[in-house]
């Protein structure tokens, strides 16, 4: 996409320049796609470009969101410590609205017992404690 954002500033030359030079930039995938393109069914830049987002939007990679955390769950021979490491890659894949809702979601990922219910005991209202807690375990 940033290669077509480029492109689309190149001011001067004519259709066809612009639509080598932007195919001249393609790589992998997209230039795969490029190539399937029936020859001459590109009537203009604009017709062109816009079929590529069209195309390559939808692959886009979604950002994660607080209620990804709920479905991360800790595997039956998966430490605690484990657990909350995994559980920490992905968190920290999220932008920090509500703290809170980190601790909720991690102790609902854990398995059932005793460790569990101390968490919700001491009602810890962000990662950081659970993080002190669980590697002083």
């Amino acid at each position: 996409m940033k290669v077509l954002r480029t492109q689309r500033l190149i001011c001067g030359g004519t259709n066809a320049q612009r639509c080598k030079m932007f195919a001249g930039m393609l790589v992998g995938t997209t230039l795969d796609w490029f190539s399937s393109l029936p020859e001459k069914s590109q009537t203009s830049f604009e017709v062109f470009s816009s079929l590529f987002i069209s195309h390559f939007s939808e692959n886009k990679v979604k950002p994660l969101e607080v209620a990804n955390l709920f479905k991360v769950k800790q595997a039956k021979k998966e430490s605690i410590k484990q657990f909350l490491c995994r559980f920490s890659e992905e968190m920290v894949q999220i932008p920090q609205s509500n703290k809170r809702l980190f601790v909720e979601a991690f102790i609902r990922g854990l398995r059932s017992g005793s460790f569990e219910e101390s968490l919700i005991e001491r009602r810890s209202d962000n990662m950081a404690a659970v993080k002190i807690y669980v590697l002083n375990l």
